[in-house]
């Protein structure tokens, strides 16, 4: 199952649907009580309770037609950096990196993402001219 969290003119406010298998089509899905759910953090604390019993709702709709929004929305996160072999590497490479002497790190880099920084897929990204010249992303949905 592949969700996604998204905005259209029938959930202004936003949704969590589920994808079909060309990930073409999503449709907004709803608790067995009828209310939509709305973020994935609420599917994620529900989910024991109400995974199984989770229920389509209307309308089906394109992906292409519909805003993709960031999967957990209004929250900071807890990050943990140069978490893998490659990535470690390649961050020691780039000159950026003044958190340890050697690429793989003896204790864990955590570091935090403010809500407004994470974005759904194509979403505008503000450059912030002013602080720096080039920006990095963590991931996308694919």
């Amino acid at each position: 199952m592949k969700f996604l969290s998204y905005r259209s003119p029938s959930f202004p406010q936003g949704v969590v649907g589920l994808l079909d298998a060309s990930e073409r089509k999503v449709t907004p899905l709803l608790f067995p009580n009828g209310r939509p759910v709305s973020t994935l953090q609420l599917l994620i604390e529900d989910w024991e309770t109400v995974g199984e019993r989770l229920l389509p709702a209307r309308p089906e709709e394109e992906v292409a037609s519909v805003e993709v929004l960031a999967p957990l929305r209004g929250r900071d996160v807890l990050c943990v950096g140069k978490n893998y072999k490659e990535h470690a590497d390649e961050f020691h490479q780039s000159g950026y990196d003044s958190s340890d002497k050697k690429a793989q790190p003896d204790f864990p880099v955590i570091f935090t993402k403010r809500a407004t920084s994470i974005v759904g897929h194509n979403a505008t990204i503000y450059p912030h001219p002013k602080v720096t010249r080039s920006l990095d992303y963590e991931g996308n949905w694919e």
